[in-house]
């Protein structure tokens, strides 16, 4: 596919050395973003268990000037495998960006790699978090719809009292043990995507520099595992806060849950951390039960927006049951 001198295809893993320099340079210095290198493009899109999405543009030398990322994931819907695919890592090169006037490299590739991956067989649904002024773009040319302004969960880092009967700790992998526990909760979700070990482990214990921590919640009795929490130290709101990145727990289980929840906090209260932050939809149990233990609701910078390409995925059954939280994102 060509346009304006450009062409455009299909990136590669020979693209990664390419591609992070871009990224670099399109983005900048800044503490949110990672270390734009071949090894975080070849974990984030070559190494994904579901797989890999992307469109390079090239100038007529053959220099990258543009790059569309996409990371699918598996997501089960009412007992079915589809593919859900985040959109992220958009940039192109300041020397060949145009305005919105005439729509410049950066929405021809969006357009492009929607006309590539939201097709049968591909995405059943493109999705992401933008800020305003992305999500203006997207749903001017890419038909983006709205799921709701996106909210985040804030408390502060205290610790709790012990809860009876709930044994945590940490570990430093994802095992069989979890891909039991997701297996076994995941029928109490609608929409949620795959957490089993394989992609935990390729998500957080092999994001390069990434410096996350596992803490399990365990029956004291017989040992069964019950809920698992994934959090990080990062910089958000102008402090050193705790970011809960991912949570699966049994709606039902209030102990393992209240158990899980008061670790992490106290973990990061000790560690000087200003608050703890977690992300869910308003439609899930955890929004309110959250609340009950403590957090407060603040309005976020991003707005939760879909894409479906598939139809029987309408934007209610998206809005009212699709769990996600930070683990289903690149942000942070």
């Amino acid at each position: 596919m060509s346009g304006a001198g450009l062409f455009i295809r299909r990136s590669a893993p020979d693209d990664a050395e390419a591609i992070a320099r871009l990224m670099a340079t399109a983005f900048g210095d800044d503490d949110r973003q990672p270390a734009f290198t071949a090894e975080w493009w070849r974990w984030k899109y070559a190494g994904n268990p579901a797989g890999y999405h992307g469109l390079v543009a090239l100038d007529p030398e053959g220099k990258i000037v543009g790059h569309y990322g996409g990371v699918p994931a598996d997501v089960r819907v009412d007992g079915a495998w589809l593919t859900f695919g985040q959109n992220c890592d958009s940039c192109s090169d300041p020397a060949v960006r145009r305005g919105l006037r005439n729509p410049g490299l950066f929405v021809r590739l969006a357009q492009a790699y929607a006309s590539t991956y939201g097709i049968p067989g591909q995405d059943a649904v493109m999705y992401g978090l933008p800020n305003r002024n992305v999500h203006r773009i997207a749903s001017r040319y890419m038909d983006y719809w709205m799921l709701r302004q996106q909210w985040l969960l804030v408390a502060n880092g205290e610790p709790g009292p012990p809860t009876p009967g709930i044994r945590v700790h940490e570990a430093t992998s994802f095992d069989d043990e979890v891909t039991a526990l997701y297996e076994r909760l995941a029928p109490r979700y609608r929409c949620m995507a795959r957490r089993d070990a394989r992609v935990l482990n390729w998500r957080f214990r092999d994001a390069p520099g990434a410096a996350y921590r596992i803490t399990l919640a365990r029956d004291e009795g017989d040992a069964t595992l019950r809920a698992y929490a994934v959090h990080r130290r990062a910089r958000m709101m102008g402090h050193d806060v705790g970011l809960l990145m991912d949570w699966l727990c049994d709606p039902d289980d209030h102990e393992a849950g209240q158990a899980i929840q008061s670790v992490v906090r106290s973990f990061h209260g000790t560690h000087g951390r200003h608050a703890v932050a977690f992300v869910c939809p308003t439609s899930s149990t955890w929004f309110g039960r959250f609340q009950q233990w403590g957090f407060r609701v603040l309005p976020a910078s991003y707005m939760m927006v879909a894409r479906p390409f598939a139809h029987e995925l309408d934007p209610r059954l998206l809005r009212e049951h699709w769990f996600y939280t930070l683990a289903d994102f690149d942000i942070f």
